[in-house]
């Protein structure tokens, strides 16, 4: 993995905004109800190029903890080597040992961790797949979403607008306190989408041990391409115990922390289908040693989220993967990735190769404070 660049350059200026961005329509999962994404933008500045990373929160008192760590955690690279990347996190890392390596401390950690790739890579003029010695390939994307507040009509439009936008697969919500409606709901997308399209489904950890069980049962006969998060994050053996009882794929690992979650998860025979989350990982830097982990444990990998970032990460997967998308939650950043035939690219300009677009932002930031 190269780091290589003008070792002159420095980072000389750091913005960090907070942006609240209400969703057009609320989002229910079956632990969720979700208004408004709260998002922690970090952007490092070197030579007149820019870095940017972020970590969202869905509650405004969550992302007030994740800017306090970005600011304390930033601050004192002003004047460093922005292409020290990997350096730098292990001394963050460090520095976060006393308040532990879970929620808004490697949160803050992801968003700085990205926005210094990603200014590294545009110092030396190269996408970030190129910097990372990865190949440039098209990757299938499938359309994340079927909030449970969806009545079957409206969940099968949803699922038919991915379907003729291109998208390689659709996931939908599952979860609800009846199983029945949950069995109808995708039943009903099945017979839409038509068969030997890719069906996902999440329940968002909402089942206890049995009812996991049952709904894996149930849901069993729609070709499913995984059934994710069926049971509580913590309950490593639960999913494992789930995982030999059932016949349809488990996938989890969003909400594992740090490498050392993905490890357990793996290290169980938890899951068929690992889904490392960028933020919780601590971005980047920790995020291709959890990809090169579940590939040494021969495991499925399909990163949760940040689909930009992971269209220039999945090169590191051998057998490649899904790139997940949950259109309107974070396009007001960066714009909706352009997906064509059911795949996206990673763009070819310069690190991550995207922008901010300040003008649409302003209305929607909370704060904004510069430092240097």
């Amino acid at each position: 993995m190269a780091e290589g660049g003008r070792s002159q350059s420095r980072v000389d200026g750091i913005r960090v905004s907070h942006i609240a961005f209400p969703l057009r329509r609320p989002f229910r999962s079956g632990i969720h109800n979700i208004e408004h994404i709260f998002n922690v933008v970090v952007e490092f500045e070197s030579d007149g190029r820019v870095g940017v990373g972020y970590s969202f929160a869905f509650r405004r008192a969550d992302s007030d903890a994740v800017l306090a760590l970005v600011l304390d955690l930033a601050a004192p690279l002003l004047g460093e080597s922005p292409r020290e990347v990997q350096t730098h996190w292990a001394r963050m890392w460090a520095r976060l040992n006393f308040i532990g390596h879970e929620g808004p401390p490697v949160m803050a950690l992801a968003a700085i961790d990205t926005a210094l790739w990603d200014l590294h890579a545009r110092l030396v003029g190269l996408p970030l797949y190129s910097l990372l010695g990865t190949r440039a390939e098209s990757w299938p994307a499938y359309a994340s979403g079927g909030s449970l507040d969806l009545d079957v009509e409206a969940l099968i439009a949803e699922a038919l607008q991915a379907q003729r936008s291109g998208y390689s697969g659709y996931k939908c919500r599952v979860g609800s306190a009846d199983l029945a409606s949950d069995v109808d709901r995708i039943g009903a997308v099945r017979d839409a989408v038509g068969a030997g399209y890719p069906i996902m489904v999440d329940a968002n950890q909402a089942w206890t041990r049995i009812a996991a069980a049952r709904a894996c049962r149930a849901l069993a006969p729609f070709d499913l391409g995984w059934v994710e998060e069926p049971l509580d994050a913590d309950d490593i053996t639960g999913l494992a115990d789930l995982r030999t009882a059932v016949d349809v794929p488990i996938a989890a690992g969003e909400t594992a922390y740090g490498l050392r979650g993905i490890g357990l998860l793996l290290s169980a025979d938890a899951v068929d289908v690992i889904q490392p989350d960028l933020m919780r990982c601590g971005g980047i830097t920790p995020l291709l040693a959890a990809i090169n982990l579940a590939t040494a444990h021969k495991k499925s990998v399909m990163p949760h989220l940040y689909t930009e970032t992971n269209a220039h990460l999945m090169g590191v997967v051998p057998k490649g993967g899904m790139i997940e998308h949950l259109p309107g939650w974070f396009d007001h950043l960066y714009g909706p990735p352009g997906i064509e035939q059911g795949a996206l690219h990673p763009l070819n300009s310069p690190g991550l190769g995207v922008r901010l677009d300040r003008e649409k932002l302003e209305p929607l930031t909370v704060s904004a404070i510069r430092l240097g």
